[in-house]
């Protein structure tokens, strides 16, 4: 029976390379009334989003729609009683009349004429208070505009949705101010982005010389890094690059990963620039960050995105999310219902804590033969191996016991 106990610790070694991942499911809380219902995926269930399916309570597919970003379109329109030029320090300027939005939150965008590149600038924003006074609107953290290359720009400004005169000026900080040649807006009234963005740290470990790797969850959509620098630091560009395993021994170069933006920390200015946005989403894992000579990351932020679901709810009713199998596909589409989809008006839902999945499934896949199946666990089936022909030679080796006389 001792004999047998390799080969059991072997087999179980196996079976637990071989399992794949579990299936769950997680119950929503139920709906109060009938109708459009969403659904926020929380971090684990975004990881696990491959694959994902809706259920009543009896496992009977339910059609839904992942309303990603991209559902929304703005439509640009001219900016009221606007007239531009300089302040009396001749910084770029201009003062309009902001209209009422009484459905959403205006974006304004820039329209400049740079004479160099690059630049970048803190905006000032100002709207007339009591009295007729200018009153400062400073939010954290404060908005700036920039030009860095061909492509590369970062022109538009949020805005609170507060009718009434305002006034932008900018502020230098970087470069030759262009000279601002129209404003526009763009309302977003009627119109929606469901897509939450949710802050998380990345481990960070020198690797070299002004090299840094970070460390990101797997699964992810990291659309953007926030990445904060030892001051004071002027504007300037980082490579980003995602590493590759050695092939037969030998190393690979890494994959620059796209990206736009610029970084700076300039306390004495008040201004700060932290963000770099992802040409694509990356799926976490390992990052190389390549800073210039004297550059210090103080932390990095992932920036990764939550979608949220929406469905045709029954009031009362038991649903779930089915996560880590095969997707099951529902009878039928909403994209033509979705067209009226309107959030507001929509219930949001809870999601339970995860449990056994009774009606998913494996994702099917070919056949794989012997030797697909073991190679990933033959490095520990020859380190078992060695460890138990090492046993065998020891006890061969080991004398005998002496003969009767």
């Amino acid at each position: 029976m001792r004999r047998l106990g390799p080969l059991a610790a072997l087999s179980l070694l196996t079976a637990t390379l071989w399992a794949g991942p579990p299936l769950q499911q997680r119950p929503l809380s139920k709906p109060s009334r009938s109708g459009w219902a969403l659904v926020e995926l929380d971090a684990q269930a975004h990881r696990q989003r491959k694959g994902l399916w809706l259920s009543d309570g009896e496992g009977r597919p339910v059609p839904f729609q992942d309303m990603r970003e991209g559902t929304r379109t703005t439509s640009p329109g001219p900016i009221p009683e606007l007239r531009l030029g300089r302040d009396d320090r001749g910084r770029p300027s201009a003062a309009f009349n902001l209209p009422a939005f009484p459905e959403g939150t205006p974006d304004l965008r820039l329209t400049v004429e740079a004479q160099d590149r690059p630049w970048i600038a803190r905006v000032k924003l100002e709207r007339v208070g009591p009295g007729g006074t200018w009153v400062l609107w400073d939010p954290r953290p404060r908005p700036h505009v920039w030009q860095w290359s061909q492509g590369d720009e970062g022109l538009v400004v949020p805005l609170p949705a507060e009718p009434g005169p305002w006034r932008l000026t900018l502020l230098p900080i970087l470069g030759r101010l262009p000279r601002l040649t129209g404003l526009s807006f763009a309302p977003q009234r009627g119109r929606w982005n469901l897509v939450r963005e949710e802050r998380i740290s990345a481990a960070m470990r020198p690797e070299a010389a002004r090299l840094w790797r970070l460390t990101l969850p797997e699964g992810e959509e990291v659309h953007a890094l926030d990445i904060r620098l030892r001051p004071p630091v002027g504007a300037l560009r980082i490579e980003l690059a995602i590493p590759r395993p050695p092939v037969e021994g030998r190393a690979q170069e890494p994959l620059p990963l796209a990206h736009l933006g610029a970084l700076w920390a300039l306390p004495a200015f008040e201004s700060e620039g932290t963000r770099l946005d992802f040409l694509e989403p990356f799926a976490g894992g390992d990052l190389l960050l390549r800073l210039p000579e004297g550059a210090e990351p103080l932390s990095v932020d992932a920036l990764c995105q939550r979608s949220t679901l929406a469905f045709p709810a029954e009031q009362g009713q038991a649903y779930f999310l089915h996560l880590g199998g095969a997707r099951r596909e529902a009878p039928g589409s909403l994209s033509t219902l979705a067209a009226t989809f309107d959030p507001r008006a929509a219930e949001r839902l809870t999601l339970g804590a995860a449990e056994p999945d009774p009606h998913g499934f494996a994702p099917g896949a070919p056949a794989l033969s012997i030797w697909d199946r073991l190679k990933g666990a033959w490095p520990w089936l020859i380190g078992a191996l060695t460890l138990a022909l090492v046993a065998v030679g020891m006890r061969l080796l080991k004398p005998g016991a002496p003969p009767e006389a």
